[in-house]
């Protein structure tokens, strides 16, 4: 590979020459940090700091101090403003859900309830900072952090509009829970007793039901009939007689053929249903006739009332309420009576829209190459020989005291914040950046050659050694390179379909070289094989070749 020309560190005359344009800009810097707040401004200003970092996410936490460029610090301005306003926001519409949450616990429940917010606001912001630290050393962390990130948001979403349900809709949660008191004890006994009558009525059908599909399968002559007959209705005599005297009606019921005894009781069964049913019907006009069914509450049942609501008729128990808001909520979402949770539908849009909004610009800036730069160990080593390199220069060129001082703050400056818009700095730290990029590259080039040499050795041992010994090592050879060799090409060539048939051919032969006898004439040795091994080796070795220095010259064009 060629490599591009690295730039060089220009004389310290000229970096002096810059910084005192920019002079004005460091004074003023430099003058700041000599003035020490003292007293009561000083315990202000770190109480307002620890504020801030406890609440928003700190943007020196999403990127490293290599370099950074104006455009990421927009970047991260952005990002960071946005990623705190999701969590601020949600934080706020999930405290009435806190708040009822902890009701039973008395006079700690708001502090518990503001305790429990702020710790949601700073899990949300550790976990955006995680998604960020998108570095091949942390990409797990990351992964981690990605995940508990949407997870969260994802939670606080749903309970951002329970939460406004709760806090709008007390009069509405109220009205449910009556609603579902009512039933359960006024209307849900009546409803098992039709349903209890429905369901012996049924059976009772059954039993003629099944006795009349077995007649119907049997032959007029089937001597089988006669019983089946009797069991369903008895005598035939009692079955021609319409209307008349039936021989089992002096026994008890239970006695009677299945059909009679069907019909007897399906009919009492339905006389029994229609008192039921009436019965229901006049309950629940008469619940109607209060205007509500807490007000049919408050006067039938009273200790049930009492129990569940207070004297301004609102749901007493703070986790009997949050129950009945999330039950409530999730089914008009999910059936989607929308217009009956209008405030509430619109709370949780908003936590959603900003939520994620939040996620994906954490996922995309912990992308953005100018945050890696600012976190790469080679622009740091970069740094640090441009800085050295300077000093070296400047104490060569003896220099004033004011200009030695000057590039001191400006290193200063540099080495805590990374910011930094001196022209051949930029360029300097760059070339570090793009050649730390394409190492790997060059290692996997290395590496391919090697792999190959090693499969080129091993043909030639294989092919010419008379020695067992000399045999073993050229096929172990063969294996170490083809192995390489396989691995960087199912790396760099996931859909190519020769690719995957050459290696199919490297596998191939492998593994018959693996069992193949060693003590074989020369004449004999299966050198097809060896040759097709060597070719197929040869061939994605230059495959390779020519895609490592394709993606080497995409990265290097902007150098």
């Amino acid at each position: 590979m060629k490599l591009p020309q690295q730039p060089k560190i220009p004389d310290s005359k000229d970096t002096i020459f810059w910084l005192k344009f920019q002079s004005q800009i460091v004074n003023q810097k430099k003058s700041r940090e000599n003035i020490t707040p003292e007293g009561y401004e000083k315990v202000t200003l770190l109480l307002w700091l620890w504020l801030i970092n406890l609440m928003c996410v700190n943007p020196k936490e999403l990127y490293g101090t290599s370099y950074v460029s104006k455009e990421l610090a927009k970047a991260t301005l952005v990002t960071t403003s946005v990623t705190t306003i999701a969590n601020w926001w949600n934080a706020f519409t999930t405290l009435p859900f806190l708040l009822f949450m902890f009701e039973s616990m008395g006079i700690v429940a708001f502090p518990a309830a503001v305790l429990a917010n702020v710790g949601l606001i700073k899990l949300g912001n550790a976990l955006a900072t995680g998604a960020a630290s998108h570095q091949p050393i942390s990409l797990g962390f990351a992964r981690i952090g990605t995940s508990g990130f949407i997870t969260l948001n994802l939670v606080l979403t749903f309970v951002s509009g329970v939460g406004s349900e709760l806090l709008l809709n007390q009069p509405g949660l109220s009205r449910k829970l009556g609603e579902d008191l009512v039933a359960e004890s006024i209307f849900q006994p009546l409803e098992n007793e039709i349903l209890v009558i429905k369901e012996d009525a049924t059976k009772i059908r059954q039993e003629c039901t099944t006795l009349q599909r077995k007649l119907e399968r049997l032959s007029p002559n089937d001597p089988n009939r006669d019983e089946l007959h009797l069991a369903a209705y008895g005598l035939y005599a009692d079955r021609i007689n319409q209307g008349g005297y039936k021989s089992y009606e002096n026994d008890p019921i239970e006695q009677w053929p299945a059909c009679p005894k069907a019909n007897d009781l399906a009919a009492a069964s339905d006389r029994q249903l229609k008192v039921a049913q009436d019965k229901y019907q006049q309950k629940l006009t008469e619940v109607k006739n209060y205007g509500s069914y807490l007000a049919y509450l408050k006067k039938n049942k009273p200790e049930i009332y009492e129990s569940r609501f207070n004297e301004a008729g609102n749901i007493s128990s703070g986790t009997q309420a949050t129950r009945v808001a999330a039950i409530s909520f999730a089914h008009k979402l999910l059936s989607r009576q929308w217009v009956d949770i209008g405030q509430s539908l619109f709370v949780m849009s908003i936590s959603a829209i900003t939520s994620t909004i939040a996620i994906f610009m954490a996922i995309s800036y912990s992308k953005r190459e100018d945050v890696q730069m600012s976190k790469s160990e080679a622009v740091i080593k970069a740094r640090e020989v441009f800085i050295k390199e300077t000093i070296f220069d400047l104490n060569k060129n003896k220099i004033s005291p004011e200009d030695h001082d000057l590039f001191k703050v400006f290193v200063e400056d540099l080495k805590q914040t990374g910011r930094c818009e001196y022209p051949p700095f930029v360029e300097y730290v760059k070339y570090a950046r793009e050649m730390e990029k394409t190492r790997y590259l060059q290692e996997d080039l290395e590496t391919i050659e090697k792999a190959l040499e090693q499969v080129k050795n091993g043909y030639h041992q294989f092919k010419n050694s008379s020695s067992d010994l000399e045999i073993v090592a050229g096929r172990n050879l063969i294996h170490q390179g083809c192995d390489s060799i396989k691995a960087f090409a199912s790396r760099y060539f996931h859909k190519d379909y020769r690719v995957k048939q050459l290696i199919k051919t490297v596998e191939y032969v492998q593994a018959y070289l693996q069992y193949a006898p060693l003590n074989l004439p020369l004449a004999t040795r299966p050198i097809g094989y060896l040759e097709e091994v060597l070719t197929a080796s040869i061939s994605l070795a230059e495959r390779l070749d020519q895609t490592i220095h394709k993606n080497y010259n995409s990265i290097i064009v902007n150098l």
